[in-house]
């Protein structure tokens, strides 16, 4: 069997937002170009909320107030075109909504 690859237009960002809203699925956004994101492992994720821990206990001894989330908060990187779901989020100003 023979696959034929299509080349695809690049996607803009407003056309990955709107899959992203109706997929079940993480996906990444890089210059144009849509990937899933796959799962992690246990031990990821162990590592992951271990990191997010410390992290919540070091920035609470700041004056600043800080906001640790995990990975379900899809941040975009402007410099790079690209949005991504960070194992950790810190946050030290009040977040700018895309």
């Amino acid at each position: 069997m023979t696959k034929t690859l299509v080349a695809h237009k690049p996607y803009s960002i407003e056309e990955y937002l709107e899959q992203e809203d109706a997929s079940t699925e993480k996906h990444f956004f890089f210059n144009g170009n849509i990937g899933p994101i796959s799962g992690a492992s246990f031990m990821h994720n162990t590592i992951a909320v271990n990191i997010m821990t410390a992290l919540k206990i070091i920035l609470k001894t700041k004056e600043q107030r800080y906001y640790v989330s995990n990975s379900d908060t899809k941040i975009r990187i402007e410099s790079f075109n690209h949005f991504v779901y960070p194992d950790a989020v810190v946050v030290s100003t009040k977040p700018a909504y895309y």
